[in-house]
């Protein structure tokens, strides 16, 4: 359309009536056709970073001079500050905030919880588990649920392709089966979950032996080392690797700073270690 818009008449008219007048205004960006008010009362660079803040950053902005017992309520403080900032910049673009399907998390290792905090003066439920993008957070970040749930949903996709992996089709043909209907669904957010303990990703692994026996029909005295060998399928530790390093060699040239960032090897000011905790940065070595 050569960056135009084509609008009625009509429309047109009606918008005049209603502005007295006014013409219409744009501008043509490469090959964009933008209105002005199209980026009006957007919130700039300096505004977001203060309204869009995660609890991981409040918690950071915590004086250390204050009690440790009132850093959660110091915490819901802060945050409630930038809901209410939040519900004003809402109501002013005419969005319609659904309060109760908004979940409210603190991530902790301690048994305690932030206090509640509210949007449009209704209190946001507290959860212990929150799904986000695909991916189920829960309050200590162990990735136990999430890893349950994707077990459960390859447990589906499995029986529904039974048939299929014992039939007469060769191997090969098989293992191309779970590349493609099996494996992106445990892989998917695999940079993110892939520094969980072993204990909690041997769930994925073990569907992933459990696998390689439907197709071959290995006896039970056959090892899954051997079976891992010889189908030539890597662990769920070493397709965890793969994949982050893989995101992590493109970090650097990413133009946004804050993801620029994320390619350093330790945390900003290299703090120590105080929890027995894998970072995703160790999948590197």
């Amino acid at each position: 359309m050569d960056g135009k818009y084509r609008v009625k008449k009509k429309t047109v008219a009606a918008y005049r009536k209603k502005k007295g007048g006014k013409k219409i205004t744009k501008c043509v960006q490469g090959n964009f056709t933008t209105s002005p008010a199209t980026d009006k009362n957007i919130p700039n660079t300096d505004e977001s970073k203060k309204m869009l803040t995660s609890t991981c950053s409040t918690s950071v902005d915590i004086s250390c001079d204050e009690e440790p017992n009132n850093h959660h309520t110091i915490a819901s403080q802060q945050i409630q500050t930038h809901l209410n900032n939040l519900s004003q910049w809402f109501t002013n673009w005419k969005i319609k905030i659904n309060e109760s399907k908004s979940s409210f998390i603190t991530f902790t290792l301690r048994p305690h919880s932030c206090p509640a905090v509210s949007i449009n003066n209704i209190d946001i439920p507290h959860s212990t588990e929150v799904k986000y993008l695909g991916l189920i957070l829960d309050r200590r970040l162990t990735w136990s649920p999430h890893l349950k749930n994707k077990r459960k949903k390859l447990n589906s996709r499995l029986h529904l392709l039974r048939p299929l992996l014992r039939s007469n089709l060769t191997i090969p043909i098989k293992i191309i089966l779970y590349k493609t209907l099996l494996k992106p669904i445990w892989t998917y957010g695999i940079v993110i979950w892939g520094s969980a303990k072993n204990s909690n990703k041997k769930t994925i692994q073990a569907f992933q032996n459990i696998f390689q026996r439907v197709i071959t029909g290995a006896p039970w005295f056959v090892s899954n080392e051997s079976l891992n060998n010889d189908l030539k399928l890597t662990s769920i530790n070493e397709t965890a690797s793969i994949f982050y390093k893989r995101f992590h060699s493109k970090l650097r040239d990413n133009p946004n700073q804050l993801i620029n960032e994320l390619a350093s090897l330790t945390l900003p000011g290299n703090p120590a270690r105080r929890l027995k905790r894998n970072w995703c940065r160790d999948l590197i070595t």
